[in-house]
């Protein structure tokens, strides 16, 4: 969401009141240095609607600014909302996660349904970067609930590789990307299909991440004869924007 004026965030807080709940955070890790796992525990009986791996909540992180986060976990029942932030230092929502510490009180909106789980897929595939795992674990863990494979790509820098010793991929299978080994992650993805007796057209897919990076993923989606239908995208962030 764009930075808005303080008085109509306020306004915006009063008029959704009863779709906030108010939450606490009772556990950070950091995964490594600018990986962070937060833990928001509250009563989220209110939630109007079952959460659905890939939505989104809301958070107002400064006096004019929201953004989005896909939580890797969320339950209703239980009152937790674990989320994992990419502290990139890049803009208000990573400087806010940045300061959160154990005890601090957070409104929480939603869930809102950017992308959804899709139930009746035989396999599900993730697209994105770092501010995609949370995402990755959400499909992920889902996935093996109903017994489905999941396989994830992910564009990663180099200096984060040792991100993938500490995601909990569950039963799933990933690649690490980059753009220059774009039929290599394929070929990888193929041996996958085979391996699973998948059938490419009951895949569902969920993209998300940089815009230029799920352009190019659906692009070559298209081309390899994938319909628009199995296709979700959610960008996350683009060059020379502060939030989408």
């Amino acid at each position: 969401m764009p930075r808005i004026p303080q008085w109509m965030a306020d306004a915006m807080e009063k008029f959704f009141s009863g779709s906030y709940h108010a939450s606490r955070v009772t556990e950070i890790e950091y995964l490594a240095p600018t990986l962070k796992y937060v833990r928001f525990e509250g009563d989220f009986s209110g939630v109007k609607t079952d959460f659905v791996a890939g939505n989104v909540v809301e958070i107002r992180v400064n006096e004019t600014e929201f953004r989005h986060y896909t939580p890797s976990y969320f339950n209703r029942e239980e009152g937790i909302c674990d989320i994992l932030f990419y502290l990139h230092d890049k803009g208000p929502g990573s400087r806010w996660a940045e300061q959160l510490r154990i005890g601090h009180q957070v409104k929480l909106l939603g869930p809102g349904r950017k992308m959804s789980f899709v139930k009746y897929a035989s396999a599900h595939v993730v697209i994105g970067d770092e501010t995609s795992i949370g995402l990755m674990q959400s499909i992920s863990n889902a996935s093996k609930l109903k017994s489905r494979p999941c396989f994830c790509f992910i564009e990663i820098q180099r200096k984060h590789s040792s991100w993938l010793e500490w995601i909990n991929w569950e039963d799933s299978s990933y690649v690490p990307l980059c753009p220059s080994a774009l039929e290599e992650a394929f070929r990888q993805y193929a041996e996958w299909i085979d391996n699973n007796n998948i059938l490419p057209s009951y895949i569902a897919f969920y993209l998300s991440g940089n815009t230029d990076t799920i352009a190019r993923f659906r692009k070559e989606l298209i081309r390899k004869g994938y319909s628009n239908k199995q296709i979700q995208t959610y960008p996350y962030w683009a060059e020379g924007k502060i939030g989408l």
